[in-house]
């Protein structure tokens, strides 16, 4: 399936959209722990019009929900 993960810049505003092609929610979250550098801010991962969240990873290099 195809996400989209938004992230965040420092003044709140989404930047570039980066695209992941995963077989599940639970696998798109495994994915932000990848992306180098992290998002500071945090980021949105839609999958098509549904939106699973706000995330941002934290110490534990675990993907955690914001909203």
């Amino acid at each position: 399936m195809l996400y989209r993960v938004y992230p965040l810049g420092p003044d709140g505003r989404y930047l570039r959209p980066i695209e992941l092609e995963c077989e599940s929610d639970d696998a798109a979250l495994a994915a932000l722990t990848g992306i180098d550098p992290p998002f500071a801010q945090g980021c949105e991962i839609w999958q098509l019009k549904r939106f699973l969240g706000r995330f941002r990873v934290g110490p534990d290099g675990q993907a955690e929900r914001q909203i």
